[in-house]
C-alpha cells in the first residue's frame, strides 16, 4: 500500500498480518481504533507521510511492533512518551526528519529492547537539540548505530558516547567532507566494532584517525563510496614503529575501500599490499570482507586505462621506489638543530652587517 495517496491508515480486519508498507503517502496521523484488529503486527513502514506529531495512542494497539521507519516525515518535535507502549521494538529509523526542533532523550528510555537506532547529527535545532550521547545513553541494548550527518564536518558529534554494546556505527551524509582525527575517540574501549563511514564527500582522512580504536579487539574499518583520492598509511599508523607492532592485526575484521575514486600510485600500492598481508596473517576475515576487498580498485593516470585491483598492485607496478610506509607520512620528524649551532645563527643575525663583513675580510 506504498504510494497511493493514502490520507489515513485505512480500516483493515486482518489478525495474522505480520508486515505493513505506507511508505510515500500522505498520511498525517491515525487513531488508535483504525489499527486495533493489528495486533500481531510487527513491522510497520511509515516514512515518507506528513507525520508532525507522535502520540503514545498511536502504538497502544500495536504491543509486538519490532520495527518501526518514520523517517523522512516532517516531525516537529520527538517528547517523552513518544515510543511509550514500544516494549519490543528492535529496530526504529528516525533519520532525515529536516523539520525537527527539539529531542527529549527520555523519549527513547522506553524502548528497553532496541537494538537498532538510525538517527541524524545535529538531532534537534538549537537548544532543542539532543547529543548522540545523551540519546545512546538512554538505549543500553543498542548494537547498530547509524547517523547521518548533515554538516560538513565530523568532530564532537560522537564525543561522549557510551554504548557498550554496539558493534557497527554506520556515518552517512552526503554534505560531510572532512573528519577530524579524534572523532572515533569515545569508541576505543568497544569490544568488537565495525567502522562504516559511507556515502560522504570526504576525499582524504586525518593521520592517526584510527589510533583512539587501537585496543578494539576486533576492529573493521569500511570506508566504501566516498570520495577518497587517496588513503594514506599515516591514517593507520602514525609511525613505523605501530606498523611494526600491529601489522594488519590492527583490522582483524578487514578494510574496504571499494567505491572510491583511488588513483593508482604508491599511495594505493600500499594498500594492495597490506590487503595480501591481511589475508596471510588474519585469514582474509569473513567471505563478505574478501569479497569487499576484491571489488576496490584504483583509477590509473591514463584516461581510457581500465581500474586496476588495489589486491593486484604492488610496488613495481606503480613505479615506486620504495614502501609506502617508508613515506614522507611515516618517516621520524628531522632532529632539531645542536643548540650551539642555533646560538651561532643567532648572534650572527645580531650582529651589524659592517661588523660582519669586516670579519670576512680579515680572515
Amino acid at each position: 500500500m506504498a504510494g497511493i495517496g493514502l490520507r489515513t491508515i485505512p480500516h483493515m480486519p486482518l489478525v495474522n498480518l505480520t508486515e505493513l508498507n505506507l511508505n510515500n503517502n500522505l498520511i498525517t496521523s491515525y487513531q488508535e481504533v483504525v489499527v486495533r484488529h493489528l495486533a500481531d503486527l510487527r513491522a510497520l513502514d511509515l516514512s515518507r507521510n506528513h507525520i508532525t506529531s507522535l502520540r503514545p495512542a498511536m502504538w497502544a494497539a500495536l504491543p509486538r511492533l519490532a520495527a518501526l521507519d518514520l523517517s523522512s516525515n516532517p516531525i516537529v518535535r520527538i517528547t517523552s512518551g513518544a515510543f511509550d507502549g514500544l516494549h519490543r521494538l528492535l529496530h526504529l529509523r528516525l533519520d532525515n526528519l529536516r523539520n525537527l526542533d527539539a529531542v527529549e532523550p527520555r523519549a527513547f528510555r522506553t524502548l528497553a529492547s532496541l537494538r537498532s537506532l538510525g538517527l541524524e547529527s545535529p538531532a534537534g535545532k538549537g537548544r532543542g537539540a539532543a547529543t548522540l550521547a545523551d540519546i545512546t545513553a538512554a538505549v543500553p541494548c543498542l548494537e547498530v548505530l547509524t547517523v547521518v550527518v548533515r554538516v560538513a564536518s565530523l568532530e564532537a558529534q560522537l564525543c561522549g558516547v557510551h554504548a557498550p554494546r554496539l558493534r557497527i556505527l554506520e556515518v552517512r551524509g552526503g554534505t560531510l567532507r572532512s573528519v577530524a582525527a579524534d572523532a572515533f575517540a569515545a569508541l576505543g574501549r568497544q569490544r568488537a566494532l565495525t567502522l562504516r563511514l559511507s556515502g560522504t564527500g570526504v576525499s582524504s582522512l586525518p593521520a592517526g584517525l584510527a589510533k583512539p580504536l587501537a585496543r578494539v579487539p576486533h576492529l573493521a574499518l569500511d570506508l566504501s563510496d566516498n570520495r577518497l583520492v587517496s588513503f594514506s598509511p599515516a591514517t593507520l599508523y602514525p609511525n613505523l614503529t605501530d606498523w611494526n607492532r600491529l601489522a594488519t592485526k590492527l583490522l582483524p575484521g578487514g578494510l574496504v575501500l571499494a567505491g572510491n575514486p583511488l588513483r593508482c600510485g604508491c599511495a594505493a600500492s600500499w594498500v594492495g599490499a597490506w590487503l595480501r598481508r591481511w589475508t596471510a596473517e588474519v585469514g582474509g576475515g569473513g567471505r563478505g570482507a574478501r569479497a569487499a576487498a576484491r571489488r576496490s580498485h584504483c583509477r590509473p593516470a591514463g584516461p581510457l586505462a581500465a581500474p586496476r585491483p588495489l589486491l593486484a598492485l604492488v610496488a613495481d607496478d606503480a613505479e615506486c621506489h620504495a614502501s609506502a610506509l617508508a613515506s614522507a607520512a611515516l618517516r621520524p620528524a628531522p632532529r632539531p638543530a645542536p643548540p650551539l649551532l642555533l646560538l651561532l645563527l643567532l648572534l650572527l643575525l645580531l650582529l651589524p652587517h659592517k661588523f660582519i663583513y669586516e670579519m670576512i675580510i680579515c680572515s
